[in-house]
């Protein structure tokens, strides 16, 4: 169960884990989503949004983070092993 004691021990252990892992898929889904809102056309930005959800990944002493962008599918990694893992709406 989260709360801010939980919260805060594992913000505290953020350089220990796997959370590269994490931000390497975001990038690449917000490029995704980028590809296919443009199209052939150009502009100089594009707007995308995402959710997150946070929980405590069980069975272990770990935080699970995931986000979803507009494809509806939910990306998550878990603190203990920085797998990622795909998670349909």
């Amino acid at each position: 169960m989260l709360n801010s004691e939980y919260i805060e021990t594992h913000e505290n252990a953020l350089d220990d884990f796997h959370y590269h892992n994490l931000g390497r898929q975001v990038f690449a889904q917000a490029l995704q989503a980028a590809r296919e809102h443009l199209g052939n056309e150009s502009s100089e930005t594009v707007q995308l949004n995402m959710e997150l959800e946070l929980s405590a990944y069980e069975p272990k002493d770990c935080i699970k983070i995931c986000f979803r962008l507009g494809d509806g599918n939910w990306w998550c990694v878990n603190q203990q092993n920085g797998e990622v893992e795909e998670r349909q709406p």
